[in-house]
């Protein structure tokens, strides 16, 4: 499923930054090369590298700059933060599959982070120097994204009220993506004047903290009794575990909890992001939450209809449905 409004111009511009990295793999790191090529298309639905960042079940990495920022800033410039956005994303995306999966093939391309390090970073150091203010906030904004998903892990393990739980989740979801920031960031200074403020815009800082909070909630949501089988992770996890009190959490949230987290957590996101976007008159984004809004109901539905088959053959007794995967 692809979410509309996507400018023919900005797939062709992923395929070719994927071309760029391959590249830069072949010349720097040749002994990964086959390795990179085959881990990155298994890991996008389909093997298309370039489709899998427009699809509307991705976080929209690349299309918030485009959404934000596409009448003040050049082509090339775009595609030069598009390019390090790419890098970005596979550094980020190779750790939290080594940590999460540990699978050897993950494993295997450890020594490719540092070349996707310097080629996220690179394109800023040259567009913006050194002595530009946009560092300061940059490097807070990227260890922050790690700090949060340091956070979320422990919460996972806490015991707290449902309510005070609910909030810190509001908070630390967006941060887990906060890295988003960066670019959007290099984009609103090098189409502003100079002396210009190292800060996002107001409507933007708040769309895309309501973009990531969607993303990181649905996610957590969709994934729920995967991490639950590996043991505390999320912070969904310790959400459910509050709101069971004494139930079983798998079998309560497969009979009540996921139904109770949709519509008490992510539907109220939704319709912050869906206030973002209209603030920051952002009307692709309302195309995007439309799009993560039908997912969403299109797994509930899928859910309800297993659970009333599984009352049909066993009664009372039926064993848990899973709203895990969409259609």
């Amino acid at each position: 499923m692809t979410a509309p409004s996507h400018p023919p111009a900005l797939r062709a511009a992923l395929a070719r930054a994927h071309a760029a990295l391959d590249a830069a793999v072949d010349a720097d790191l040749p002994s990964l090369g086959p390795a990179w090529r085959a881990r990155s298309a298994a890991l996008s639905p389909g093997g298309d590298r370039a489709a899998y960042f427009l699809d509307a079940a991705a976080f929209p990495t690349v299309q918030l700059g485009h959404w934000l920022a596409a009448d003040t800033i050049e082509d090339d410039v775009h595609e030069s933060i598009l390019g390090s956005n790419i890098a970005g994303y596979w550094a980020i995306r190779i750790t939290d599959q080594v940590v999460d999966e540990g699978a050897p093939a993950d494993r295997a391309l450890v020594p490719l982070l540092g070349l996707l390090h310097s080629r996220f970073w690179e394109p800023h150091r040259r567009l913006l120097g050194p002595g530009s203010a946009f560092w300061a906030p940059a490097r807070r904004w990227w260890h922050r994204a790690a700090d949060a998903a340091v956070a979320e892990a422990q919460l996972a393990g806490a015991a707290l009220d449902p309510g005070p739980l609910c909030a810190r989740l509001w908070v630390l979801a967006p941060e887990k993506t906060g890295a988003v920031r960066i670019p959007l960031l290099a984009l609103h200074l090098l189409g502003s004047p100079p002396g210009t403020a190292a800060e996002l815009p107001p409507a933007w800082a708040a769309l895309v903290a309501a973009t990531s909070r969607v993303h990181q909630l649905h996610n957590d949501w969709s994934d729920w009794r995967r991490d639950h089988a590996r043991g505390p992770q999320t912070g969904a996890q310790a959400w459910a575990r509050a709101e069971a009190g004494a139930a079983e959490p798998a079998a309560w949230w497969a009979t009540t909890g996921a139904e109770r987290m949709a519509t008490t957590v992510l539907v109220p996101a939704l319709d912050a992001l869906d206030a973002a976007a209209r603030a920051a008159a952002a009307p692709e984004a309302l195309a995007w939450s439309a799009a993560r809004r039908a997912l969403l109901r299109r797994q509930l539905d899928q859910l309800r209809r297993a659970q009333a088959a599984l009352r049909a053959l066993f009664g009372a007794a039926a064993p848990p449905a899973s709203p895990d995967a969409p259609d």
